[in-house]
């Protein structure tokens, strides 16, 4: 039993070992990148400040033929667009100069999350309204904070569901293409 604790921990210290390598050897190899790219794009002083920065171990290496930074960015974009079907964004403008001084005196920055709404609340069970000329519903929809009905197809949670129905009733009289968001 305790040489079981034993293998597993060694395990477990050679797999974070290997780990810190990689972040490690990962780190370098963008510093290397960063060099030979400010060399490329003329910003010779950049690059020498770098090299200085580093004690001279971005000069020793060069990259490979097939590979530079600008590269490397657009396989990125390649593959963000790929799998998530738009570009990332991969920068966004600094604080102004006002907020930066706000920021320094205590002031408080509202994050830009701090616009989103908050999630709606769910009431666990609604009364099906009948009769009446009244309009039902849809099963299982859930009114959102302005009192409206909201079915649970909706994305409120990042989630696009759609329903397996598309007959007349479909979605609380909605078309299909007003439920995809």
């Amino acid at each position: 039993m305790m040489e079981l604790s034993y293998q597993s921990m060694k395990v477990a210290h050679q797999a974070r070992e290997a780990d810190e390598l990689r972040t490690e050897t990962r780190r370098k190899n963008l510093l290397i990148l960063i060099y030979h790219h400010l060399l490329g794009q003329g910003y010779v002083s950049a690059a020498m400040a770098l090299d200085q920065e580093t004690n001279g171990s971005v000069r020793r290496f060069e990259v490979c033929d097939n590979i530079d930074l600008e590269m490397v960015l657009m396989e990125y974009e390649s593959y963000h667009y790929v799998k998530f079907q738009k570009y990332p964004k991969l920068m966004r403008r600094t604080a102004e100069l006002g907020e930066n001084r706000n920021i320094r005196s205590g002031g408080v920055k509202k994050s830009p999350c701090s616009a989103v709404k908050p999630l709606p609340k769910i009431n666990p069970s609604q009364s099906l309204q009948t009769g009446n000329g009244a309009k039902k519903p849809a099963v299982g929809s859930h009114t959102n904070e302005n009192g409206s009905s909201v079915p649970p197809e909706s994305s409120e949670f990042g989630l696009n569901v759609s329903s397996i129905r598309n007959g007349p009733g479909w979605g609380g009289g909605r078309s299909q293409e007003e439920w995809n968001v």
